[in-house]
């Protein structure tokens, strides 16, 4: 079995989402609980309950889009980036404008 395919540890956090993306997948919450120990592991947990939010936050080669912003406790993450138990991980999607 793959890394990407592997369960998580199981311990849980809280995942807060940009509202574009609650939007996007009809989400009834920006605010979730799910079982993850990585941003990695969170992204596919995501993906697993709203297909193609992976590929919302992520472009190939399994890399973070340039317009997202994300944070594990208020402190910026990649993908690797360990979430500890009952952490805070925030998916934002940047702002512009002019």
């Amino acid at each position: 079995m793959s890394e990407r395919n592997q369960k998580s540890s199981g311990h849980e956090i809280s995942v807060y989402l940009a509202p574009a993306l609650v939007q996007l997948f009809r989400m009834e919450t920006a605010n979730l609980r799910i079982e993850a120990a990585t941003v990695d592991e969170a992204i596919n947990e995501l993906n697993n309950n709203w297909p193609g939010i992976r590929d919302r936050i992520c472009e190939k080669p399994d890399r973070i889009r340039k317009h997202i912003n994300i944070f594990v406790d208020g402190y910026k993450a990649q993908l690797e980036t360990n979430i500890p138990r009952n952490g805070q991980l925030t998916i934002l999607t940047a702002i512009s404008g002019g």
